[in-house]
């Protein structure tokens, strides 16, 4: 006879429970406790890349604007989808005034790139060999996605993946309750 058959069922019931209950909550922790890229901060986070033209970017490359940087990969159709969004998004005299927009790629070089997108149109902001604290301490897990930063360089907010239109409504929000906010993002309000 062999030793498992003189275990009692109750027992190996109430271990199934026990393990069952231990991988819920295990996994509870695993999402409860994710940190996303768009999460809102409040100090500064380093983020640096090359551009087309051949300079380097350090975010925020103008302190009078939010920096608007889309993330992509030259594999993700959502991506290059969205790219045509933020380059219209980028000639609106309305939201140009406000943000400097840059489009990064995360993975390809710039040969993989010239196959999907007009890369060397100066016009276009594309950037590529992205570094820096933005990145090892909230590593990119979806694509596209846009992160918008204060003009002190703070993540003021983010948008993960791509639905028409979207992006630039919530632009067109964050361009409209600009005028209300101070330099590091709070709300400021007008005394007559």
């Amino acid at each position: 006879m062999s030793v498992l058959r003189r275990i009692p069922i109750s027992f190996f019931t109430i271990l199934c429970v026990a393990l069952a209950v231990g991988l819920a909550i295990w996994q509870y922790d695993l999402i409860a406790n994710r940190i996303k890229p768009t999460t809102k901060t409040m100090a500064p986070v380093e983020l640096q890349f090359r551009m087309n033209d051949g300079r380097t970017v350090v975010v925020p490359e103008d302190t009078s604007k939010f920096s608007v940087v889309m993330f992509w990969s030259a594999s993700s159709e959502r991506s290059i989808s969205m790219i045509q969004e933020v380059v219209e998004a980028r000639q609106s005299p309305e939201l140009d005034s406000v943000f400097d927009f840059y489009v990064v790629n995360i993975e390809d070089s710039p040969d993989e790139m010239r196959q999907v997108v007009d890369f060397d149109n100066l016009q276009l902001p594309f950037g590529f060999e992205p570094s820096g604290q933005f990145l090892s301490k909230s590593p990119v897990r979806t694509l596209p996605l846009t992160v918008v930063f204060s003009s002190t360089g703070s993540v003021f907010a983010g948008y993960e993946g791509y639905s028409p239109g979207e992006l630039t409504a919530k632009l067109q929000m964050v361009a409209s309750a600009k005028e209300f906010l101070g330099s590091s993002g709070e709300f400021k309000f007008r005394v007559e």
